[in-house]
């Protein structure tokens, strides 16, 4: 009896519409990571004791998408939507992670608790972008999302209300 033959290997499927929303959440999350530290004086704080050409990748295990950033002259600039060797990598253990991670129905602290992420590169590195995505989050989620996925939701002032319209008008759909 040839087992091989009977019972052959069922790979399993892609999800294609899932890759789709993560790659363009990827891209947004990229272009508001370098809008708000543009904008943001807390942001900007984050950042500073970065080196400059610090490059930080997001990266979906184990065939993308990707999406880097780095530091150039006390500024966070998206790199684009592409795999480059990297200081500091955040590793999405697969798809579902990234998707619940990024449609935020998980926060970053859950899925990294449920080893849903890797990291690799200096972890106090690692915390620097986990405080500029809470700074981020703050700015792109409605409060209702955002008090879902972040610990503490700031209040929102007239200047912080000015500072997302100018980010949400910077940063493409």
């Amino acid at each position: 009896m040839n087992i091989e033959k009977e019972y052959p290997d069922i790979p399993p499927g892609e999800k294609t519409l899932k890759a789709q929303v993560v790659k363009s959440v990827l891209f947004v999350l990229g272009k508001a990571i370098q809008n708000t530290a543009d904008l943001d004086e807390q942001a900007r704080k984050e950042i500073e004791d970065l080196p400059d050409g610090y490059t930080i990748r997001f990266e979906v295990a184990p065939h993308g998408p990707y999406m880097v950033v780095q530091k150039k002259k006390d500024r966070m600039r998206f790199i684009g939507l592409k795999k480059v060797a990297a200081d500091l990598t955040l590793i999405f253990k697969n798809m579902e992670y990234a998707y619940l991670m990024l449609t935020a129905r998980l926060s970053f602290p859950q899925v990294y608790s449920q080893n849903g992420l890797a990291v690799i590169g200096n972890p106090a590195h690692s915390m620097i972008m986990y405080r500029l995505s809470n700074i981020v989050q703050f700015y792109i989620w409605p409060k209702i999302i955002a008090k879902g996925v972040l610990k503490r939701v700031p209040d929102m002032t007239a200047e912080k209300i000015m500072k997302r319209l100018k980010i949400y008008l910077r940063t493409p759909i």
